[in-house]
């Protein structure tokens, strides 16, 4: 048995299964800490060919470390995809990798904080007190949206606040965090088409694709388990350590 775990600003992530083609398990868990449960869960050693680690928690437990770029460039070679862009939108941060024929040619991520990405909406539904089903919900019955003034976590949250007090549907207001976020990956980088979202964010809040096609990104498609896909390509490292590749 080898896994690739994800440990995530937000979750941890990890994929294992006893051949590079068979994968037996995909679970996630609220913290970092619950690792060594899930190396004991998993019956999975760290160490090279055992377990490859990747996110930001990579360099804080022992194991194989790999960046989130390499894992997600093995992932999408391992799912068969050639030309094309990946935006990876995180609880911390953006990433846009675009590839060739398979192989990874750029990668760019957002320079700023960690406003439009996944923290940010979490953020917007702790102050609305909804919870991010619900908001996705509420995005999709909205026609059109504006996005919102501010990328700021703290200002963009006040000014949803005093919109609503204004009378603005809430629909609206959630469609326009979404669009804000749609707005911050277009400034990251130029995306190729055909364009494929991932993480945890692209999972949870499915409405976004949409609302990203709206705002000029163009038509975008999810990756299956999308959560769970730089996780994969950590499994896939492993295994190739493990071949000697």
């Amino acid at each position: 048995m080898r896994a690739g775990l994800d440990l995530g600003s937000s979750y941890i992530k990890w994929v294992a299964g006893p051949a590079p083609e068979r994968v037996t398990v995909r679970r996630a868990a609220a913290s970092v800490l619950d690792y060594r449960e899930a190396l004991k869960r998993l019956d999975a050693r760290p160490g090279p060919g055992g377990c490859v680690l990747t996110g930001y928690g990579r360099e804080v437990f022992p194991g194989t470390a790999r960046t989130e770029v390499a894992c997600l460039a093995r992932a999408w070679a391992g799912a068969g995809y050639g030309d094309g862009s990946l935006v990876d939108i995180g609880g911390q941060d953006i990433k846009v990798l675009r590839f060739q024929g398979g192989k990874l040619k750029h990668h760019k991520f957002n320079r700023r904080c960690a406003a439009g990405t996944g923290s940010f909406i979490e953020s917007l539904c702790h102050r609305l007190r909804i919870s991010a089903r619900r908001f996705n919900a509420l995005a999709g019955e909205a026609d059109g949206a504006r996005p919102l003034n501010s990328f700021c976590t703290v200002f963009a949250a006040t000014e949803i606040l005093e919109r609503v007090q204004r009378g603005e549907p809430l629909p609206a207001l959630a469609r326009g965090a979404y669009a804000s976020v749609a707005a911050r990956v277009r400034e990251v980088g130029v995306l190729e088409p055909p364009v494929r979202l991932c993480g945890g964010f692209a999972a949870h809040h499915p409405v976004f694709r949409r609302v990203f096609a709206e705002g000029g990104g163009g038509e975008a498609e999810t990756v299956p388990h999308p959560k769970y896909f730089a996780a994969w390509g950590a499994f896939l490292l492993a295994w190739d350590g493990a071949a000697g590749v």
